[in-house]
């Protein structure tokens, strides 16, 4: 794996983008159960994506980019502005406060 320091605005919305588009089971909802619909979702996903690479936690699974995983290890403390931003990124996608542009 390798760690991504450095993504465009549209290849962190097109992440947002392949999670909003993953086409879920019957009967499963995923990332639906919680957004109202595929804006919010794919605003939310981009805006973790975003926030994952600043902090050093966003990896690729090869220089092509086919894949994305975002972790970090239990030594590792989640910088708190960007845990708040993260944090409001989920409250203002799922709706709680009227609709998003």
């Amino acid at each position: 794996m390798l760690r991504v320091t450095s993504l465009t605005e549209k290849e962190i919305h097109e992440i947002g983008e392949a999670f909003a588009n993953h086409n879920y089971v019957d009967g499963e909802k995923g990332m639906y159960s919680y957004f109202k619909n595929y804006d919010a979702v794919c605003r939310y996903i981009s805006d973790y994506a975003r926030r994952a690479m600043e902090r050093g936690n966003l990896y690729s699974t090869s220089d092509n980019h086919e894949a994305y995983i975002s972790f970090r290890t239990s030594n590792e403390s989640m910088v708190d502005a960007v845990g708040i931003g993260i944090a409001k990124s989920l409250i203002r996608n799922m709706g709680f406060f009227g609709e998003i542009e």
